[in-house]
């Protein structure tokens, strides 16, 4: 035995927004919510592609953002994103005219 339902566009739409309504407290109150990756040495190491000593040495000098947690170095990825983000150099618009050149 077969069975067919044929259900308007609109009613699509409604049923749409209460399922959403109702699964929106089970995956938080925002979509753009992320779990913040948290790294050790190594994993940043390897995620700026730098050696250890260096994120020691920069650890060291207060020159990177970072957790201590019970003695052990950690870095959020968003905090180390933002802080390589400060180093950006920004984009300059091509010259649209020569640039012409006064000799004395």
């Amino acid at each position: 035995m077969k069975a067919e339902l044929t259900i308007s566009p609109d009613f699509a739409d409604e049923l749409a927004q209460m399922i959403l309504e109702r699964i929106k407290p089970m995956i938080g109150s925002s979509p753009s919510q992320v779990i913040d990756t948290l790294f050790d040495v190594k994993g940043l190491s390897d995620y700026l592609a730098v050696g250890p000593d260096w994120i020691y040495k920069h650890v060291h000098l207060k020159q990177i953002p970072h957790l201590k947690v019970k003695g052990l170095l950690r870095f959020r990825k968003s905090q180390i994103d933002k802080w390589i983000n400060s180093y950006g150099v920004p984009v300059v618009e091509a010259v649209r005219k020569p640039i012409k050149v006064v000799r004395k």
